[in-house]
């Protein structure tokens, strides 16, 4: 209903800019092909008809084969907004065991080989275990699945999951440093309000 709308200008921008955001973010959820056949199937359920948005839910919810209206009734209906970002990173590196040897009799301190001097003198990030955290937290009240990819010293990285529940999430890591970390680095949800927070790095990066 336009006429309840503040102005043309935020009827233009909810009916078109924000409905674009919101079928690009679903492309995001279901991939481009499953995306398309739900398009496909809701086209040729109401070609030469007057659809309404109810049509839509029902429709894509059915073509995608999964219950989409948790996700979309809020993005349509609602004014909630998304905002994840990457709280907090933090790499503690594990010390080198110390104490007794129980196997001796009487227990003898355990003495620090000749390799492990050698070895503390060199990188601390590229040697050695570090215990890790990378906490990622949900602002704002429209809650979204959303990938997080983490990198490692080693130059490799891993993808996790998170449904949005909750304000924080928290991944734990035993092994090489983290140097990095990013919130929906495919860019698959495009509503997320500020993109800057989303990602967090160890060096600079133009």
């Amino acid at each position: 209903e336009s006429w309840k709308y503040a102005s043309n200008g935020s009827y233009s921008v909810v009916s078109y800019s924000k409905s674009a955001l919101v079928l690009k973010t679903l492309e995001g959820l279901l991939g481009q092909k499953k995306m398309d056949e739900a398009m496909k199937a809701f086209f040729d359920e109401v070609k030469f008809t007057h659809p309404t948005t109810e049509d839509f839910l029902r429709i894509v919810s059915r073509a995608a084969g999964r219950d989409l209206d948790r996700v979309l009734r809020p993005l349509i209906y609602g004014t909630a907004t998304v905002d994840f970002k990457v709280a907090r990173v933090k790499n503690e590196r594990r010390s080198e065991p110390e104490g007794y040897d129980l196997l001796k009799a009487p227990p003898k301190l355990m003495a620090v080989s000749k390799k492990d001097k050698k070895d503390k003198g060199m990188d601390k990030d590229a040697k050695g275990t570090y215990d890790s955290t990378v906490t990622v937290q949900r602002k704002g009240e429209l809650v979204l699945p959303v990938e997080v990819r983490v990198t490692f010293k080693d130059k490799t990285s891993k993808i996790e999951s998170w449904d949005g529940q909750g304000r924080y999430k928290v991944w734990t890591y035993s092994g090489p440093k983290v140097t990095k970390g990013e919130v929906d680095p495919e860019g698959k949800v495009p509503v997320d309000l500020q993109r800057l927070n989303n990602g967090w790095s160890a060096e600079g990066d133009g």
